[in-house]
């Protein structure tokens, strides 16, 4: 049995990159102008995914409880917040059998400032949409996944060998 020789480590580390810490909405990271809507959306849009896919309902038998068309669970499913209202997506949930509470309690802060719009899975930890003082940047090297110029092929078991 012939040893192959060992091979150098040829990983180069790049630039350093510049990661910043999310302020826990990433519609807020991303600059949109109604990230607390669209976090709540999401929220939502979340719940019923996991109540279809604990029901194991197809997206046919989906859309028929929902009251929508089939592409439109598809849409659902796949995160386009756009095409549904919070209300349409709150219906939705009842559809399925879920309760929705909506809360409204005073800010909590002695300083004036916008309130947040939270949804929350039981007694779980919010996803809160307002904007908290950001921590402060960290530094991580970037490692190259593959180099320019060099394709490799995936690993296919040969026969009569097992992985």
């Amino acid at each position: 049995m012939t040893s192959k020789p060992a091979r150098k480590n040829r990983s180069r580390t790049g630039p350093e990159i510049i990661v910043e810490a999310s302020c826990g909405n990433v519609f807020a990271d991303l600059g949109f102008p109604d990230a607390d809507v669209l976090l709540a959306k999401a929220g939502l849009v979340f719940h019923i995914t996991q109540t279809i896919s604990a029901r194991r309902l197809t997206q046919k038998r989906a859309a028929e409880i929902l009251g929508i068309d089939q592409p439109g669970v598809s849409d659902l499913l796949r995160g386009r917040l756009n095409r549904f209202s919070s209300d349409r997506l709150i219906r939705f949930l009842n559809a399925l059998g879920q309760d929705v509470d909506i809360m409204v309690t005073a800010c909590e802060s002695s300083r004036p400032r916008p309130g947040r719009l939270r949804v929350r899975n039981g007694n779980a930890r919010p996803a809160t949409s307002a904007s908290q003082a950001r921590p402060q940047a960290t530094r991580v090297r970037r490692t190259p996944v593959a180099r320019p110029g060099i394709r490799r092929s995936p690993r296919t078991p040969s026969k009569g060998r097992t992985p």
